[in-house]
């Protein structure tokens, strides 16, 4: 034993505070989500599957709550509506608080509600975005000023579908019936935000088809940035004689015919130039276009 008298220390005094921790991406974009469905008019009565008050007492889980629960989980890739459902369960969604159900009630009640509320949701945030872009500066970056819009055009391919099903048992390995669908897209640059989002259920189509319902939103003057998927001459001439701009990669092996040079280096393999696209009359595209060749870091693009 010692003798040593015991002194109180402060914790204050050895332990330096510490900053609480920041909110995580997924809780600023469920807070962002919750405000933009708080000041919308629509908020409570557009996520109700019927104008109608239904009878009997409230439901314990709000639509409202139940689809951000959802929209949460895809920003943390939850795999299982289970995981939905434990966390419904175990904190809070926004500012909703922890509700107890079971994994049954949660399931009956997004197959109940269906896919229309969640598509009015998707379109009460959207109409809530443009209207909050209005009042603070689009961007800080200055995007070829000369264009409208600046817009990027991408479509993806959606997961294969887990074999949880009996049906889905029996879909060999590779079969395209495994896939859902796919998701094209059309997105501002300039305001960081989706203009307008296709599901197409046909996986072995080229990604051409129904594109023009994508671009009936442009105004004229817009530049599209897409990738060498959308390549092609006849594409490259619709959307000129339509007033567009766009930017796109050169395929390879696609034979051109210089028309003007404008700049040209031979040390550094610059090139800026006006081309016909297509060696051969035959196969010629309708509209001379700029070639830009240049390298950046041994790598050389076109």
């Amino acid at each position: 034993m010692h003798d040593t008298a015991v002194m109180h220390v402060q914790p204050s005094a050895c332990i330096p505070p510490t900053r609480a921790p920041s909110a995580s991406l997924a809780q600023h974009i469920v807070a962002l989500l919750e405000e933009l469905l708080v000041q919308s008019e629509a908020s409570s009565s557009s996520l109700m599957t019927s104008g109608k008050r239904p009878r009997g007492r409230p439901p314990t889980l709000p639509l409202d709550q139940l689809w951000l629960a959802l929209l949460m989980g895809v920003i943390r890739h939850a795999k299982h509506i289970s995981t939905i459902w434990r966390n419904l369960c175990l904190e809070t969604t926004g500012s909703f608080a922890v509700v107890q159900v079971t994994y049954e009630a949660v399931r009956k009640r997004l197959l109940t509600a269906g896919t229309a509320p969640l598509q009015r949701l998707f379109e009460t945030v959207s109409q809530a975005l443009a209207q909050r872009s209005l009042s603070q500066p689009p961007s800080a970056l200055t995007l070829a000023p000369f264009a409208s819009q600046v817009v990027a055009l991408d479509e993806t391919t959606l997961d294969h579908l887990q074999r949880l099903t009996q049906d889905l048992r029996d879909v060999p390995e590779g079969d395209p019936h495994r896939i859902p669908g796919k998701l094209a897209g059309l997105f501002d640059l300039r305001l960081q935000r989706w203009i307008r989002v296709q599901f197409r259920a046909d996986v072995l189509a080229g990604c051409n088809t129904g594109i023009l319902l994508l671009l009936e939103v442009l105004a004229p003057g817009s530049l599209i940035l897409a990738d060498l998927g959308y390549f092609g001459f006849p594409w490259f001439d619709y959307l000129t004689d339509q007033g567009f701009f766009w930017v796109s990669r050169l395929k390879a092996k696609t034979t051109y015919e210089i028309k003007e040079v404008l700049a040209y280096d031979d040390r550094s393999g610059t090139l800026d130039a006006i081309v016909w696209l297509g060696t051969y009359r035959a196969d010629r595209a309708a509209h001379a276009v700029r070639l830009v060749i240049f390298c950046f870091h041994g790598t050389q693009y076109r």
